[in-house]
């Protein structure tokens, strides 16, 4: 990235939350290691503060520092009194995930010990409670001590949806930020397969689809000989009913073998359940189509959305449709299809980057 010559005249220093980093699963790890590339490019230091029970070996910068569950809501309190306790004189406080009880005790650990030049930043990936009671509950705090920081407490968000929410609630500006500050994904070239392979990426959960997959074992479609799904070990399904080949992969795996698994995919399942994730982003599909996969979705989803941008509603499918893998073939040979996929992921490489993030981080930090 071309550096612009800018003199920081607010906070040097960004820390970063990460209350539910445990192992490489989740986007927690990669997410973060990403926005580290983005500041430093920006000229602040780096910190994350990560629970102490995380496995992984983490980079110097990041400390193992909260001692406790998600259930020792003292603790919690505690250890974030201890975040805006530090000797710094400002900085930034970057939380990216979190229930409403940590954002609670968070809040509260921010108004009562935060100190004059510090500044939050509040990522918004799912929106707000629809139901008035839990609406009014939630936004209570946030609206409380939006009084006492002002300015300095911003609100960022991965999703246009999520934009016209905070500004209604809050009166207040919302930036949009990358989903996931990735460098660039490259997949070797190799001749067509057969069968083609397909990957059921993350977390075996109905949130993600899980359903969808069994059905899909069931489906008595010819040509579901000529695919095959790749899932986690741990994964509850049982054989398939059709020619479909299943391959088990680890449950957890590093971040270098995700990748070769997805580069390895030429179709990546992602039926989210459309409830759940109408207004949440979802990482693992920015990262299939940046690798030149083909993403197919449910109906309802943001990921349905993002597929409409970019005029690729065919990616849309039905998951019970009786010649679901009939379709799927024709999907896989469609050029038309192809060119426009083409298009979406030369955009989401641009903006979808670690670079696009510094730059945005940039525009909002250059306020303070």
């Amino acid at each position: 990235m071309k550096n612009r010559s800018f003199r920081l005249k607010g906070p040097k220093i960004f820390h970063s939350l990460l209350l539910y980093l445990h192992d490489e699963r989740a986007h927690y790890f990669t997410y973060n290691l990403g926005v580290e590339k983005a500041v430093s490019q920006i000229g602040l230091a780096f910190h994350a503060y990560v629970p102490k029970s995380c496995i992984l070996n983490l980079p110097k910068n990041w400390t193992k520092f909260f001692k406790t569950s998600r259930l020792n809501a003292l603790q919690r309190f505690l250890d974030f009194k201890r975040v805006f306790g530090g000797k710094e004189e400002g900085r930034f406080i970057f939380l990216e995930a979190y229930n409403f009880w940590d954002l609670s005790l968070f809040l509260l650990a921010n108004f009562c010990f935060a100190k004059k030049r510090d500044v939050t930043l509040l990522m918004c990936r799912t929106g707000f409670p629809t139901q008035a009671l839990k609406r009014f509950l939630f936004s209570l705090p946030l609206k409380t001590l939006l009084l006492k920081m002002g300015k300095r407490f911003v609100f960022l968000t991965d999703n246009e949806s999520a934009v016209h929410e905070v500004q209604t609630l809050f009166k207040r500006p919302c930036y949009v930020m990358p989903v996931i500050p990735l460098a660039p994904i490259e997949r070797s070239c190799k001749p067509t397969l057969c069968p083609i392979s397909c990957y059921w990426p993350g977390i075996p959960q109905p949130r993600k689809g899980l359903k969808e997959i069994e059905k899909l074992l069931t489906i008595e479609d010819l040509h579901a000989q000529n695919f095959s799904l790749s899932v986690a070990e741990d994964a509850p399904l049982l054989l398939p009913q059709n020619n479909l080949s299943i391959r088990r992969v680890k449950a957890a795996l590093s971040r270098r073998a995700f990748l070769k698994e997805l580069c390895d995919a030429e179709i990546v399942f992602l039926p989210y359940d459309p409830l759940l994730h109408k207004k949440a982003s979802s990482g693992i599909f920015v990262e299939a189509i940046v690798a030149g996969c083909i993403p197919l979705v449910k109906e309802g989803s943001w990921l349905a959305l993002e597929l409409r941008k970019y005029d690729l509603a065919e990616l849309i499918v039905s998951w019970d449709h009786p010649h679901f893998f009939t379709y799927l073939l024709t999907l896989y040979e469609d050029r038309k299809m192809l060119t426009k996929l083409a298009a979406m992921r030369a955009a989401y490489r641009k903006f979808h980057s670690i670079d696009s993030y510094s730059e945005k981080l940039r525009e909002i930090i250059l306020q303070f």
